[in-house]
């Protein structure tokens, strides 16, 4: 039965895709999330988002080189990366983020410029300018990182 059908959760999906440490690094921050009281919903085929007082935490892929954690896109870009410096203020963390901007390849993709952390870019695709693809041990710790700091931003976006 297709997945559009059953919405299964994420525990039912993962061992189909991913095996051995991958597998203890999902179910770590599955666990992770489950400790901040969040949870993963069905969106589409093979992936998962979380939502955190009615706004988007983050999407969960799982393919067949693994998982990846997406934690802005271009529906939250520009709030999320508004007061980055203000949340993010660990400098291994962001030059991580600054190596893995992703520049526009997508044909759909619209472009914008984009300062953060001081480092300005022409361009970086609008659709998933960052991700963090089979995080394990230091990357990981990032993404439960970026997840923290997001929660902290939809707060106080909320109370603005």
């Amino acid at each position: 039965m297709s997945q559009s059908k059953t919405k299964p959760p994420i525990e039912e999906i993962i061992h189909q895709y991913i095996k051995g440490e991958k597998l203890n690094n999902i179910n770590e921050f599955l666990d992770f999330l489950k400790g901040q009281k969040l949870r993963t919903v069905w969106k589409s085929h093979d992936s998962w988002q979380v939502n955190y007082k009615g706004k988007l935490l983050l999407k969960i892929y799982l393919d067949e080189n693994g998982w990846y954690v997406r934690h802005f896109d271009s529906l939250n870009l520009t709030h999320w990366l508004a007061d980055a410096d203000r949340y993010i203020t660990d400098d291994n963390l962001r030059q991580y983020i600054l190596t893995r901007i992703k520049l526009p390849h997508c044909p759909n993709c619209e472009p914008f410029p984009l300062t953060i952390f001081g480092k300005s870019f022409e361009r970086i695709c609008y659709h998933c300018p960052f991700y963090i693809d089979n995080p394990a041990n230091e990357t990981l710790e990032y993404a439960k990182t970026l997840t923290l700091a997001k929660m902290q931003i939809i707060v106080d976006m909320k109370t603005k």
